[in-house]
């Protein structure tokens, strides 16, 4: 009985090992919540990956909590695209109904510091966006 319950055991354990590498299926790049920036004005700019390689951005003065039950693949409201990993360089363009935005630079778990070019408006910048970890739907 104990050998049967010690197989059991160590089933779970690696169920529960292949659950949370899901989350950062990625590198280090976090999956199991939003990253965030804030760009002033109450404005703060998101970012959720998915493990395919799907980015999605959303600038919002809601609650984080609105945010991270909206923005999932098929919201209109959210620039898209796909990113690229290599090491630890990242690099992606999002796309939305505006035009599209380009980033560039690197992540280490929860911090992400990228370079922007919007095609929108022509600005560019840097900004270190946070990992939040959030239920997400």
């Amino acid at each position: 009985m104990s050998e049967r319950l010690s197989r059991f055991a160590i089933t779970l354990a690696v169920l529960a090992i292949g659950v949370a590498a899901g989350c950062r299926a990625r590198g280090n790049l976090r999956m199991d919540g939003l990253y965030r920036v804030d760009s002033g004005d109450s404005i703060s700019g998101y970012l959720r990956f998915y493990s395919d390689g799907t980015v999605l951005r959303v600038s919002s003065r809601g609650p984080m909590a609105d945010v991270a039950r909206l923005l999932k693949k098929g919201f209109a409201g959210a620039g898209a695209g796909t990113y690229k990993l290599s090491g630890s360089h990242i690099s992606f363009s999002t796309t939305s109904k505006n035009g599209t935005n380009d980033f560039d630079g690197t992540f280490d778990g929860d911090t992400l510091k990228l370079d922007w070019v919007s095609h929108i408006n022509g600005r560019s910048g840097n900004e270190t966006y946070r990992f939040v970890p959030v239920e997400l739907q």
